[in-house]
């Protein structure tokens, strides 16, 4: 999560509108997919999507099998799991501990 580029991006959204995005970005991370252009699946995830889509709807693309991705999104997660795929060691677990 980039606060910064986030901020910047949403500084004159209404809170229900960031709300709603976030929501939207949640959901598309953890399911490793855009989310569905259909509007009954959308509000479920987001129930005042509708109200908020005119705003946010800048922040998404039509992506693959009827989504809408978030080009972002999809770019952190790519380096995400380009970064993962090198086989490195989570942090701190390459560190030797001494004991009494």
């Amino acid at each position: 999560f980039y606060a910064g580029d986030f901020l910047t991006d949403v500084m004159d959204w209404t809170d229900e509108e960031v709300g709603v995005h976030i929501r939207l970005i949640a959901w598309s991370w953890v399911n490793r997919r855009g989310i569905p252009r259909d509007t009954q699946r959308l509000t479920r995830i987001a129930p005042k999507v509708i109200e908020a889509w005119p705003v946010i709807k800048e922040k998404w693309s039509p992506g693959p099998d009827d989504t809408w991705v978030n080009d972002k999104l999809e770019g952190i997660r790519s380096d995400s799991d380009a970064f993962q795929s090198k086989g490195t060691e989570p942090f701190g677990s390459s560190c030797k501990t001494e004991q009494a």
